[in-house]
């Protein structure tokens, strides 16, 4: 009976703190993060203009209709028109490239536990450039790895998104990582829980 108990309290211990989290799915995480990047810019019109043009260099396919979509809501919510033809200021991107990958993690349950480290990385380079002197007025290059934890059970929903490039790229470990070493530490745990216990009484 006491040991029931302990591998009870243990197996508890280990999964819900883990998952009391809010999900949050790989698209809603890109968006959070280029929008504290923008801010952290501080894009405050270094001309005397409250318009600006747009332009995403090579960026081609969905990830350029994804980034004019998101830079024209953020300027729209800073209260700056969009201009392609005639703004003083033009916000360029030269780079914006985005990966998942999703990494095993080495205390998995029996393989219970489905507990995934979710990597993101971002590169985002540019530019803001006066047009009528043609002077570049503030360069920023972005290549930052961000890490959060993710219920590998809930991958389909992590990955709703209509851009392809959201979704990611499991990473596995071996059979011994997954298995058989978090069998060992459980065991140790409730073995010395036993005794614990077991002496007490």
């Amino acid at each position: 009976m006491i040991l029931r108990i302990s591998f009870l309290a243990i197996y508890l211990l280990l999964h819900v703190v883990s998952y009391g989290q809010t999900v949050k799915t790989n698209q809603r995480i890109l968006e959070e993060r280029l929008v504290s990047i923008l801010d952290s810019l501080n894009i405050s019109m270094p001309v005397d203009s409250s318009e600006v043009s747009l332009k995403v260099g090579t960026i081609a396919g969905e990830k350029r209709f994804f980034l004019k979509n998101r830079l024209i809501h953020y300027f729209s919510q800073k209260d700056i028109t969009i201009n392609s033809k005639n703004a003083r200021l033009q916000f360029e991107v030269e780079q914006f490239n985005v990966k998942f990958i999703y990494y095993e993690e080495n205390r998995r349950l029996f393989g219970m536990d489905n507990k995934l480290q979710r990597k993101m990385y971002l590169q985002f380079d540019g530019w803001l450039e006066d047009s009528l002197s043609g002077r570049a007025l503030n360069y920023f290059s972005i290549d930052k790895n961000y890490y959060d934890y993710i219920d590998g059970n809930r991958i389909d929903f992590i990955e709703q998104s209509a851009y392809s490039f959201t979704r990611g790229r499991l990473i596995t470990t071996s059979k011994w990582t997954k298995y058989i070493e978090p069998v060992i530490v459980v065991l140790s745990v409730a073995t010395a829980v036993y005794l614990f216990f077991s002496l007490r009484t």
